[in-house]
């Protein structure tokens, strides 16, 4: 493993939560001065110890590195809320969490995670908590905040109960089956729903939302559409683009895609594709693509060899996280064979912020830990860690 870092773990326990902070230890210099607000969620307990299915989870926030975690919600003490949440998404300005979460009375266990969940909106100020959107007859299988941060995006399945794997992210999902599956907005003061798609094709898609846009991927046909929001138009943008993971630049002019060990960004407004990197590999899958907040660099996590499952990677591929220009198409290796995801950056697009999880050797639910490290672009920078143990079910970053 390709590491340039060494670190010295310093270990403090706040609040019954045990952080390592990892410090650089090179040439004697302090590591760099990083700052995330992060939100995530934590098993508190469960009946059935190590189950997947009945996790009673509450959400966290903290300041990183170095805050004390402040919990969010408590179930226990909600009239609606039952005892589980996950898949926190920080709102674009910071003051909203939208997150997933099950209502007392209607949590239904079943097999593979699919039981009823709903979206749900906290006030950071505030901590009040509104459930938003219809409940009736629908199952939420993915939602995701819009740029404007009045309304949110949800992908719905009406009546039928579907047979689907839950993420929670717009940007990965499986087959689904079973029932009429729709793309809608939904208003977090009204909760006024609007049809985007009527009717979804039943395969694996993928959507992108920045600015007033959102570009659908469609992976049966590798079709790429682009529909404005704001004028409920819709217009090809390319024809033809097999991708694994893409993302629009802050800016939302231009739109990077990689598949099959290439990276390509698309000019939004006149569909013209450039080629930014190759990695000379034709088994070369994407895993991560992530834009730095002043869209000069894209950090790209990506494995090769015979792939048969990303996340974690199978013994015979190996993973990298590569840097790469995004107007030069100059790359950069800095983690070869590495577990590390990049979940963000910091403001500055000086450090990018990588996640990978861990076993503890404490009881469940105490059992499982997440590292954040902010790993420095420069070739001169020095790296830290910060651990978060019980963590589970999801965790999120405010954008810079």
């Amino acid at each position: 493993m390709v590491q340039k870092n060494k670190y010295s773990i310093i270990v403090v326990s706040i609040m019954g939560m045990v952080f390592a902070v990892a410090a650089s230890c090179c040439h004697g210099e302090p590591p760099p001065s990083w700052s995330v607000k992060a939100v995530y969620t934590r098993v508190m307990a469960s009946s059935k110890a190590g189950s997947d299915y009945d996790l009673n989870r509450d959400l966290f926030m903290q300041q990183l590195p170095g805050g004390e975690p402040v919990r969010l919600t408590d179930w226990a003490k909600h009239p609606l809320l039952a005892p589980y949440v996950g898949g926190p998404h920080w709102s674009p300005n910071g003051e909203h969490v939208l997150f997933m979460g099950s209502l007392k009375g209607h949590t239904v266990i079943m097999p593979q995670n699919d039981w009823p969940s709903y979206p749900w909106i906290l006030d950071i100020q505030t901590k009040k908590l509104k459930l938003i959107g219809p409940t009736k007859d629908r199952w939420y299988m993915n939602v995701a905040w819009l740029p404007n941060q009045n309304e949110i995006l949800a992908r719905v399945v009406l009546g039928k109960r579907p047979q689907f794997y839950y993420y929670g992210d717009l940007q990965s999902d499986e087959v689904m089956s079973g029932g009429e599956a729709r793309l809608v907005t939904i208003n977090i003061k009204t909760g006024r729903e609007k049809t985007i798609i009527r009717k979804l094709n039943p395969g694996r898609f993928f959507v992108f939302a920045n600015d007033h846009k959102l570009i659908i991927y469609e992976r049966y046909n590798d079709k790429l559409t682009l529909y404005n929001l704001a004028r409920g138009k819709w217009r090809t943008l390319l024809r033809s683009a097999p991708l694994d993971v893409a993302a629009i630049s802050p800016d939302g002019k231009r739109f990077a895609y990689y598949n099959k060990g290439v990276l390509r960004v698309c000019n939004i407004q006149t569909s013209k594709v450039q080629m930014l990197y190759n990695a000379r590999d034709v088994y070369d899958r994407g895993g991560k693509l992530i834009w730095s907040p002043n869209g000069k660099w894209i950090v790209l996590r990506h494995s090769s060899g015979d792939i048969t499952s990303i996340d974690p990677p199978v013994a015979s591929s190996t993973s990298y996280l590569t840097l790469v220009d995004a107007t030069s198409g100059k790359a950069r290796l800095l983690l070869e064979d590495s577990r590390d995801f990049p979940i963000g950056w910091t403001r500055d697009s000086m450090n990018i912020i990588l996640r990978h999880e861990e076993k503890t050797d404490d009881a469940f639910p105490n059992d499982t830990k997440t590292v954040l490290t902010a790993y420095p672009i420069s070739a001169q920078g020095q790296a830290s860690s910060v651990e978060i143990v019980g963590y589970q079910g999801g965790i999120d970053i405010a954008k810079p």
